[in-house]
């Protein structure tokens, strides 16, 4: 019982945890862009598919294929592994924005 523990279930825990995050930086994002340009609060909007969706699948993508759940390595490794991953991901997530918003236009 002890190995399917590690095996499935705490993967399983790290991705919902992570899936919790990026949803939280989101809605974190979203009100310190309202606080910084408060002229045009409202204004931006952002289909709920994108953000709980789209956006969350493609960084717990990126941060499964760096071997972040499953893998114990040395911290340093683990942090480089997932700032490349968030990079990644974070680059993904604006071209898909873009050309998105550039074929409805």
């Amino acid at each position: 019982m002890r190995m399917f523990n590690t095996r499935y279930v705490f993967p399983l825990i790290f991705v919902a945890l992570d899936y919790v995050a990026v949803i939280f930086a989101e809605k974190m994002a979203a009100s310190v862009r309202s606080w910084f340009d408060p002229l045009n609060y409202g204004t931006y909007s952002m289909p709920e598919l994108y953000s709980y969706i789209f956006i969350p699948l493609i960084f717990i993508m990126f941060l499964g294929s760096s071997k972040a759940y499953i893998a114990i390595q040395p911290i340093l490794k683990t942090v480089k592994d997932v700032f490349y991953s968030i990079l990644g991901a974070f680059i993904t997530c604006i071209l898909l924005l873009y050309f998105t918003q550039a074929i409805m236009f």
